[in-house]
């Protein structure tokens, strides 16, 4: 493992002296974390999106059958999540007892177990990430305050697509990175699984091909790429994309008899994202299809930015960013609120580093795919557990402000001494 690790730590230029200490400590930090959450969580609670997760784990196991809501093959959601869960419930041996219980507790534990293992190797991803960016000990403590992040932490408790999706985007993210680094047509393939797999846990990520196709153009008109380079690692990309998702779209197609390149269920977090304050939430949506909600979606749009335009551009950008990262995604029950608190300033701090270090190519790229995300994120509902897979680049730009701020008063002080 710690051979993997320097490798995935070990910068171009071969430096990386203090990577192998910094990874071992953020790895026992991470495991002291995720043990902490998993010996208190001896009873995994099922509410909203969590039961009907369980339930598609359940009927991947019983009748082999991917549904959400009901018992009749489905593409509400997309499959990765719900074959993770099934997959980790066939290794707790609960086939046996799947349906014996609302909860299925055996399983469950294990899936939080599995959670908080991916969480611990993720700090390691999120670290290698930040050495692209940062010093080796700046990078460190923007992964130790990613680990010691009390959201992330309860996450793994969760049987949401939060700890997966976040996982496997930062691994996204470290291809994309080494790929750019030394750009190989095997590497850039290995960027397009990563994307592939990140979209068949969530569907959001799927438009950032373009942004692998418009940084291909770019270095191409930089000279950096020959144009058949350029075409064959998007090519590349593109052919490990469709790998992924192509069973998928296989599968919809023989089922349902229509392209179905997502999932069909976009209607119900675009309603609810429509109208300021929630609105849709005292409406009886109750027997409205999909496409009834996407439709009344789309009708609430057009109708509130035809009628109060400065109002509806409020609503869809100030106060959407402000309710999904003015706040943590944390229990008010749970211990430790006051270090949960401090997310508005990591926030702050981070997007100032960000600022302040977009001379930096890697930053400005992980800047700009992050921020894509985020504002693909804002039509839906603006929940603060949706942009919790963006929080890593916040605390790597606290690590660029650290690094910045120590430059300065390097700086300043040089100037003290020779004046």
């Amino acid at each position: 493992m710690f051979t993997w690790f320097s490798g995935m730590v070990r910068r171009e230029d071969g430096s990386f002296r203090w990577a192998w200490l910094v990874g071992c400590f953020l790895v026992l930090v991470a495991c002291a974390v995720q043990g902490w959450q998993f010996h208190k969580s001896t009873y995994v609670p099922l509410t909203g999106d969590m039961i009907h997760y369980n339930h598609a784990a359940n009927e991947l196991l019983q009748r082999h059958v991917l549904s959400y809501w009901s018992m009749y093959p489905s593409a509400q959601v997309m499959p990765g999540y719900p074959l993770f869960l099934a997959a980790c419930k066939w290794i707790a041996g609960t086939r046996w007892i799947v349906g014996h219980g609302q909860f299925g507790l055996p399983g469950l534990r294990f899936i939080v177990l599995v959670q908080g293992m991916l969480s611990v190797v993720g700090t390691l991803v999120v670290y290698a990430v930040a050495r692209r960016v940062c010093a080796p000990l700046w990078a460190g403590l923007g992964a130790l305050l990613w680990t010691l992040y009390l959201p992330q932490a309860h996450a793994t408790t969760t049987i949401l697509t939060e700890p997966l999706y976040t996982f496997l985007l930062w691994s996204f993210m470290w291809l994309a990175l080494r790929a750019a680094e030394r750009p190989t047509v095997a590497r850039w393939l290995l960027v397009g699984v990563g994307l592939g797999a990140c979209t068949l846990v969530r569907p959001t990520p799927m438009p950032i091909l373009a942004i692998v196709a418009v940084y291909l153009w770019w270095q191409w008109r930089r000279a950096r790429f020959h144009l058949k380079h350029a075409v064959s690692f998007f090519a590349a990309s593109c052919v490990g994309f469709l790998i992924c998702l192509v069973p998928w779209w296989i599968r919809n197609w023989i089922t349902f008899h229509r392209l179905i390149l997502t999932s069909d269920d976009a209607g119900n977090p675009l309603l609810y994202g429509s109208v300021p304050s929630w609105a849709p939430y005292s409406t009886d949506i109750r027997g409205l299809t999909a496409q009834q909600q996407e439709a009344l979606a789309v009708h609430n749009i057009v109708l509130g930015f035809s009628q109060h335009p400065l109002g509806y551009l409020k609503w869809y950008t100030v106060d959407k960013l402000s309710q999904m990262f003015g706040q943590p995604w944390y229990p008010k029950t749970e211990p430790l609120q006051w270090w949960a608190n401090l997310h508005v300033l990591w926030v702050v701090v981070g997007v100032l580093g960000l600022l302040l270090s977009l001379r930096c190519t890697a930053v400005r790229w992980l800047t700009a795919v992050m921020a894509f995300l985020v504002v693909l994120q804002l039509p839906f509902i603006p929940l603060p557990r949706y942009v919790l897979p963006v929080m890593p680049v916040v605390f790597i730009g606290t690590g660029r402000f650290g690094q910045q701020l120590t430059t300065w008063c390097r700086r300043f002080r040089t100037v003290l001494v020779t004046r």
